[in-house]
């Protein structure tokens, strides 16, 4: 149990390895698509909270590998110099507006060795060849002694050559170039660093559905590095370049370049999907200890109502499996009784459901007054189980039109489920 437990708390893609991640299909399909295409541009599209992050660094890191095999197994491979090799970089932008510095941060040191301090030394070179002021500035910081005479000598260039690799060529970055000068180099060497790539994925925040200026800056900026890195990508590697983007589902549309892709969407877990990933995960472990129940240490109908009350995102449910467990532990219930319905409808309320649920809510209803009674509804649906929709009106002292209206949207998102009965429509919590 103690393991389990550990491994609940786990919520994030970066803690978990390709080995531990479940794939849903649209992720699987993804990967494959990508070790075999080439200048292909796809946005990865969901629901926010459904995991696009998760399914990024996992494809991400799945592909890197692949890659690496592929190299290890050309004959040529002792032939073929270590720079040039495919590789995949992964990009987390962690606020708007940001995306060529978050390049640059997350792999400058990658990016400083292959394009940029090569530019850089030959760009100090051409100055200090080409002008004598400007070898004059370099040559009175580096402390080196040469005429003014319009041209350099082979020994005055020897001493600047030799005085700039004591310097250090990034501080002669800062010593010799002005900041503008800088940002320009350093955004053409982050373009030829992903035209080097094999594959660029990038992880953009989530948006507000109101406001898509943000948003639309930053697809901007992913358009100008798709067609950047295509063509540089076409004169250094044969145009092998893919793009991978994320995208909330609920944004898409916000901008023309959106539908230049083939969007892939990853989609919820069914409850079931759920259940049988946990199996999964655990078989090996359950089957050396002797465990015959595929949920353990739940009972299989508490463990599928945990995966409902998740409606189908994988790290909600580790965290519902976690507050069971932590309650089990912390009461000293380590029986070999396993966690029935009743304990688990005791360790996750229905007050943190109702927290998890809001924002899925606010996405189906744009009005708050609306939010406020669908969350109402889902509620009471929790408590009573299920009710005539007349009832369910009367309960909450609205009209049966306004409750009729909010159905509907609930059902069709799978908060609900209705049935005839005879000449009464029956609702019930889709959990």
């Amino acid at each position: 149990m103690e393991e389990i437990f550990a491994w609940s708390n786990r919520l994030t893609g970066e803690a978990a390895g390709v080995d531990d991640y479940v794939w849903p299909q649209a992720a699987s399909s993804l990967l494959e698509r990508l070790k075999h295409c080439q200048q292909t541009l796809i946005p990865l599209i969901g629901l926010q909270g459904v995991g696009k992050t998760s399914a990024a660094q996992a494809i991400a890191r799945a592909l890197e590998e692949y890659l690496k095999k592929q190299d290890h197994g050309e004959e040529d491979e002792n032939e073929e110099d270590e720079d040039e090799r495919a590789h995949v970089v992964l990009v987390r932008i962690s606020a708007a507006g940001q995306l060529l510095d978050s390049i640059w941060d997350q792999n400058s040191e990658e990016i400083k060795e292959k394009c940029y301090l090569p530019v850089l030394q030959e760009e100090l070179r051409e100055r200090t060849e080409k002008n004598p002021i400007f070898r004059m500035k370099v040559a009175r910081i580096l402390g080196v002694s040469i005429s003014s005479s319009i041209r350099m000598s082979g020994e005055e260039r020897k001493r600047i050559n030799d005085g700039l690799k004591e310097f250090g060529l990034e501080a002669a970055e800062a010593a010799f170039l002005k900041k503008g000068e800088r940002k320009i180099m350093r955004d053409e060497a982050i373009f030829s660093y992903v035209a080097m790539a094999h594959t660029v994925i990038i992880d953009l925040p989530d948006y507000s559905r109101k406001d898509h200026r943000l948003m639309n800056k930053d697809i901007n900026d992913v358009q100008e590095l798709w067609k950047r890195g295509i063509l540089e990508s076409e004169s250094l590697m044969g145009g092998n370049l893919n793009l991978v983007y994320t995208l909330q589902k609920e944004t898409l549309g916000g901008h023309y370049f959106t539908g230049k892709g083939g969007i892939v969407e990853i989609r919820p877990f069914t409850a079931g999907e759920l259940v049988s990933a946990y199996s999964k995960i655990w078989e090996k472990e359950f089957a050396s200890a002797g465990i015959d129940l595929r949920t353990w240490p739940f009972e299989e109908k508490a463990l599928l109502y945990l995966a409902r009350c998740a409606r189908g995102i994988f790290r909600r449910f580790m965290k519902y499996i976690g507050m069971c467990l932590e309650k089990s532990m912390s009461s000293a219930d380590l029986s070999e009784q396993p966690v029935d319905l009743k304990r688990v409808q005791s360790a996750v309320d229905w007050e943190e459901i109702q927290k998890d649920w809001e924002t899925e809510l606010s996405r189906i209803f744009k009005k708050e007054d609306t939010q406020r009674l669908a969350m109402k509804i889902v509620v009471a649906l929790m408590k009573t189980g299920e009710v005539s929709q007349g009832n369910l009106a009367k309960g909450l002292q609205v009209s049966e039109v306004a409750v009729s209206r909010i159905l509907g949207p609930l059902e069709e998102n799978g908060f609900i489920v209705r049935e005839w009965r005879g000449q009464e429509k029956i609702v019930r919590a889709n959990i």
